[in-house]
């Protein structure tokens, strides 16, 4: 691999117009992303066109992206179900992924979705993973069963992802009444960015869960989960600066924005507490 992008890019537009496909592949890779050359969705379109039709799993999971969010291309839905299934057989864990989340969102295919997600879970894609794990929670498209929703949840977290670590927690809490391990799960998705788990963790912090009690934590918790939109939060911290602090223009500041953002309590609540 070359240091300089525009080097790579060269090299890769050479090999290509010599016939080879993996070339053609990370050409497009070169377009899509802006490196090496002006990013160009059309010409990335191109270049994976031509290598999926030449059987590349990853060039077909991209044109299956691209037809369904109408990159470089009209949306297709259609086309886009064609990509990702031939994907999907190849064993591409991303297009199994997609491809999963398309028979839920659009066909409404619990099974199938169940199925596909199954699959890209075992191939290790640790999103897949968690959605597994939810399947499981909650019972879509399989019976439902808590110790392989745990068993899910878990796998998917131990990959970092905050999702599953913010959903292990939760059921920690609620079905083994695992304050300790909530916590601890609930804490690394709060850092790792996930705006529910901030919310949980600042109620643990609040209500002495897991944890020591610990009003300041709790409150700062608030506030950095309303500021990623969390209406929730957003409401219970307009609620401690009206009650806790006094201060009125926190209060509205944080409950207007909490209503906008379609929070119901702080809808009907708003006059009440202002």
């Amino acid at each position: 691999m070359y240091k300089d992008p525009k080097d790579s890019f060269y090299w890769y537009q050479k090999s290509a117009e010599n016939g080879n496909k993996l070339a053609q592949f990370y050409l497009g890779k070169c377009y899509e992303n802006g490196n090496g050359t002006e990013k160009d969705d059309f010409k990335a379109f191109e270049c994976y066109d031509i290598t999926a039709k030449n059987g590349n799993k990853f060039a077909q999971f991209k044109l299956g992206y691209f037809y369904y969010n109408g990159i470089g291309t009209q949306i297709d839905k259609e086309k886009s179900i064609v990509w990702y299934e031939k994907s999907a057989m190849q064993k591409c864990s991303n297009a199994q992924f997609y491809l999963g989340i398309l028979y839920r969102n659009e066909k409404n295919d619990l099974k199938n979705a169940f199925y596909l997600a199954k699959k890209a879970a075992e191939n290790g894609n640790k999103v897949a993973q968690f959605n597994l794990g939810y399947y499981y929670e909650k019972g879509e498209g399989i019976q439902k069963d808590i110790n392989k929703a745990f068993k899910w949840y878990e796998k998917s977290a131990m990959q970092g992802y905050s999702g599953a670590q913010s959903s292990l927690g939760k059921l920690y809490k609620i079905e083994k009444n695992d304050l300790k391990k909530a916590f601890y799960w609930i804490e690394k998705a709060a850092k790792n960015g996930c705006r529910v788990a901030q919310l949980h963790l600042a109620y643990l912090y609040e209500n002495g869960e897991g944890t020591q009690k610990d009003d300041e934590k709790a409150t700062e918790w608030f506030e950095t989960s309303a500021v990623q939109k969390c209406s929730n939060a957003q409401y219970v911290l307009g609620v401690i600066y009206r009650k806790e602090k006094n201060d009125l223009k926190k209060a509205f500041y944080w409950i207007d924005k909490a209503a906008k953002n379609g929070n119901k309590i702080a809808q009907t609540k708003f006059r009440v507490f202002l």
